[in-house]
């Protein structure tokens, strides 16, 4: 009886977390979307500012939902994804240069900078959440086989499904029709700049040391890539996670060739490889990720097989489409995938790394992209009368809703999947009935 009374009191306390969690979500909401009101004249051109009131009356609405009290699922589902809207907000420029350290004060009456507020408490709800989500039951699809989907409701039912972007290695970004990498401007403390500005310089002059000496040898051309990326990134003063996660993909590179590599250029990836990582632990950023990624569950090799089939999938697919990808992100995805190959030697962060990248490419171009083709039923869109173009963009998302099919079963375990399916069904139904 003892037993039972206390897992009735934790079930409610639980569902009391959930509750008070929302109001606290829904008051910063309101306060940041306040706080980008109060500098509305100092809105850049290019609509950051804007981005940021809007997203907060996209979490009011989301927040709106009503919660189940008897599903936990759906309330923390909810939680989750209005944190990755507010975490996607920190690395909005004008966020990061105008509002980040102003004061935020919460329910309690405690203050602190959005900044500060954001990284810290919102990593732990997410941890929270991760000790206390109960086993998922099988429940019916959300959206029902014989729901209309036609060119008015695609977007709206997207937009109801898929969620934003997640704190990843890679976030993506659609501009003038063509899919980028997303540049996610890392913050830090003022009083460490200078050091970390010489520790960035100091890194990339051992990159193109580096570079120079492998470029003497016949080792596996994939390790100068990874290298040469590293560098570039460093240079864009961007990306901190992505830059954690070449390191990454370059120990398990230096391993699989090692047989190739003199000893001196050993002892330089060695070296490179601890300063790397000394510069990343430095950023907030990078620890609430890695926080996240060793609080997920472990995976079978099977799932890391199937994860790194579909990357490859993608990478191919993306390739082969030009006209709509840039370069850059089969590439940089590609690379990330080489710390996943051998699934018996895979971390828990790099498969993390790479599902959390797929999720975000799945659901830009889920969204972006089914903008684009929502749009051309009627030709609103500048380019979209050409039906070749509209013809590649259908073929894209086609292909997308097939791996992210194959790959949400896979993932289950480490994160929320089940939008996938539902936004795959759609797009598909959506795609039949408007071609």
């Amino acid at each position: 009886m003892k037993s039972d009374n206390l897992r009735l009191k934790l079930k409610v306390n639980v569902h009391t977390w959930a509750r008070l969690t929302r109001l606290d979500l829904q008051n910063l909401s309101v306060s940041l979307g306040n706080a980008a009101l109060k500098f509305r004249k100092q809105w850049p051109q290019n609509g950051e500012g804007r981005e940021i009131k809007a997203t907060t009356e996209k979490i009011t609405r989301t927040l709106d939902r009503t919660f189940d009290r008897r599903d936990l699922n759906f309330s923390f589902d909810v939680i989750e994804e209005v944190i990755s809207y507010f975490n996607n907000l920190t690395k909005n420029s004008f966020f990061i240069d105008s509002i980040s350290s102003e004061i935020y004060i919460d329910r309690k009456g405690n203050y602190s900078t959005y900044y500060e507020y954001i990284s810290s408490v919102l990593t732990s709800y997410s941890s929270y959440i991760s000790a206390h989500r109960p086993p998922r039951e099988n429940k019916t699809k959300i959206i029902n086989k014989s729901t209309n989907i036609n060119k008015n409701t695609l977007n709206q039912t997207l937009g109801d499904i898929v969620p934003g972007q997640k704190l990843a290695p890679i976030q993506f970004s659609v501009s003038n029709g063509k899919l980028y990498i997303r540049r996610q401007n890392y913050k830090s403390k003022r009083e460490d700049r200078h050091l970390l500005t010489y520790g960035k310089t100091a890194l990339q002059t051992d990159a193109s040391s580096i570079i120079e000496s492998l470029g003497k040898t016949n080792v596996d051309p994939r390790l100068s890539v990874a290298i040469a990326e590293i560098r570039d990134v460093l240079g864009s003063d961007a990306d901190v996670i992505r830059l954690g996660m070449l390191s990454t993909t370059c120990d398990v590179l230096v391993r699989r060739f090692n047989e190739q590599l003199p000893e001196t250029i050993s002892a330089k990836f060695e070296a490179f490889g601890t300063n790397l990582s000394m510069f990343v632990s430095q950023f907030p950023d990078w620890q609430k990720f890695v926080t996240n990624a060793d609080l997920g569950k472990e995976i079978e090799y099977k799932d890391v097989s199937n994860i790194f089939s579909v990357g490859m999938n993608f990478v191919n697919l993306l390739k082969s489409n030009e006209d709509l990808i840039d370069p850059q992100v089969p590439k940089s995805i590609q690379l990330l995938l080489e710390a996943i190959r051998d699934p018996s030697t895979s971390s828990k962060r790099a498969i993390f790394g790479v599902v959390r990248t797929l999720e975000n490419l799945i659901a830009t171009i889920f969204t972006s992209f089914g903008n684009l083709f929502g749009a051309g039923f009627t030709g609103v869109s500048d380019g979209l009368k050409v039906s070749a173009k509209w013809a590649t963009i259908m073929f894209l998302l086609t292909a997308t809703a097939n791996n992210a099919t194959t790959l949400a079963p896979s993932i289950s375990k480490i994160t929320i999947s089940d939008w996938m399916t539902q936004a795959s069904e759609i797009i598909k139904k959506s795609i039949g009935s408007g071609s």
